[in-house]
């Protein structure tokens, strides 16, 4: 009895620390939900019709009535979602459309114009829909298209798996329109620092014009109950450029609790601009290796690591799969099952799971090993199966990745591949860790 109640206070704690905040500056749309769907051949234009209905986040063979058969090859073909929306604050001047993940090729059209492409199958999209909105509360319809995995081009990663067969298309994540004014935050990086009981904040802003220095505000709180720790102001020094400016600086943490598997303890910082604002969460803890030993080092101290690694990409080809992936309950009580068996760390394995299993992650106490979709085998296979995937290429589908994820208290090695020979990789790591 005393087993049960402890998980029902931990899943508890974990959806009310998980509601939504009223939010005077951002205002976020959460398109999530049921769509129409429909498919055509590659070379078809928009779509006029649609014939069935899909749920987003999700994958294209849940659609009702089924749109393909059952053991179809996704293969030349395009997926059309439709959803319309009205937005509340129609005279905000930024509105961004936000896909956490789509796979495989995504397109957006809005009110039949084209907004703009992402190849990349495993980070999010992100486009400025402001020019293409309709005046006040008028009615918006939005697409977006899919394609399927070997029509991506060679030049981009596409998740090769040798042991999947159907690569199912679909937008596999959370769907949302951010609207706020300027100065608008673009990105928030958080580095804990133990020993000097500190936390740095980098703080990417886009100005309003001419602005030469712009105040920031900002509030930490416990995530589980609510109590502010720290609360701040700053004021920094811009340009006059109106182009992305940064802003570093540090937060007193004394009398801080520290993250790890055994007390995930989390924060939640607000910082605010006079017109924006972003809230971000994370745990104050490190992670490294020390050179000589390879030992891990958690928070300072020697930890060990045990574990499973989880394939979400082949459960989403399992037929009892269904809907599980993208139900909170489930996926906590899975990672409740792990902590049963006295694991304390997950390999997400050829592919990343929905954004809410590093959410859960966090809440619960994991250390993620996060691995890029990336798979080739031995010698030549890279060249053969990526053959213009080039250093460089690679190393900006890292930066979309690390700066989605670098925030999490649960992520703590980044795993650019999986049993593949080649140099490409290591030369795209360097890359990526001087432009991260």
């Amino acid at each position: 009895m005393g087993l049960i109640m402890n998980r029902l206070l931990i899943l508890a704690v974990f959806f009310l620390a998980g509601c939504a905040k009223p939010d005077s500056k951002r205002q976020e749309t959460n398109l999530n939900g049921s769509w129409q769907i429909t498919k055509t051949d590659l070379s078809s234009g928009l779509p006029l019709a649609f014939d069935a209905e899909v749920p987003v986040p999700g994958l294209v063979d849940m659609a009702v009535p089924m749109l393909d058969e059952t053991d179809t090859a996704y293969e030349n073909t395009m997926y059309w979602y439709r959803k319309e929306f009205v937005l509340d604050h129609p005279e905000k001047q930024v509105a961004l459309l936000k896909i956490n993940k789509a796979k495989y090729h995504t397109r957006v059209f809005l009110n039949g114009e084209f907004v703009g492409e992402n190849t990349y199958s495993f980070t999010p999209s992100v486009f400025d829909i402001k020019p293409f909105l309709k005046p006040g509360n008028e009615k918006n319809e939005l697409i977006i298209s899919v394609g399927c995995k070997g029509n991506l081009p060679d030049s981009v990663t596409h998740g090769n798996d040798f042991e999947k067969t159907k690569y199912i298309p679909g937008i596999y994540d959370d769907v949302k329109i951010i609207q706020s004014d300027p100065p608008y935050i673009s990105n928030v990086q958080l580095v804990p620092d133990l020993i000097n009981q500190q936390l740095r904040v980098v703080t990417e802003i886009i100005p309003a014009t001419d602005m030469l220095k712009v105040p920031l505000s900002y509030t930490i709180s416990e995530v589980a109950t609510g109590k502010t720790f720290r609360k701040g102001k700053i004021t920094a020094p811009f340009d006059k450029s109106n182009e992305l400016q940064k802003v570093d600086f540090t937060i007193d943490m004394k009398g801080f609790s520290a993250w790890s598997p055994e007390s995930p303890f989390l924060y939640e910082l607000d910082i605010q601009t006079t017109g924006d604002n972003q809230r971000t969460r994370f745990g104050m803890r490190t992670f490294e290796a020390l050179k000589d030993s390879g030992t891990f080092l958690l928070n300072g101290k020697p930890y060990y690591m045990r574990g499973t690694n989880v394939c979400i990409f082949r459960f989403f080809e399992d037929p009892d799969r269904g809907s599980l992936p993208w139900q909170s309950p489930w996926v906590t009580n899975l990672h409740l099952r792990f902590k049963d068996m006295h694991w304390n760390s997950i390999r997400y394995c050829i592919g990343f799971p929905p954004e809410r299993w590093y959410e859960i992650a966090d809440s619960l106490g994991f250390l993620i090993q996060d691995e890029y979709p990336v798979w080739t085998g031995g010698k030549g296979g890279f060249e053969a199966s990526l053959p213009n995937l080039t250093p460089t290429r690679l190393a900006e589908e890292y930066r979309h990745w690390m700066r989605e994820r670098q925030n999490h208290a649960c992520v703590v090695i980044w795993d650019a591949q999986n049993e593949s020979v080649t140099d490409v990789t290591g030369k795209a790591i360097q890359i990526a860790r001087k432009t991260t």
